[in-house]
């Protein structure tokens, strides 16, 4: 189930750049450590952990002044 936030598909079916990056490297880190239970960011890299924490909700997020992402 891929929920519509994290994909930024509510208005339009394009992935911005950082996020598509974001969940590639969380899937690829959960693929190498098994199970992450918290990702971080701060920043630019708060809004990128709010996407990867919305399309997995069993994973907590830590976010320091996260960006607006449109």
């Amino acid at each position: 189930m891929r929920h519509e936030c994290a994909s930024n598909s509510i208005l339009s079916k394009f992935i911005p750049a950082q996020i598509q990056a974001a969940e590639d490297y969380y899937d690829a880190m959960s693929a190498k450590y098994k199970k992450i239970s918290y990702v971080c960011g701060n920043s630019l890299g708060g809004v990128t952990t709010n996407a990867v924490a919305i399309k997995h909700p069993e994973v907590k997020a830590f976010t320091l002044d996260p960006a607006y992402s449109s």
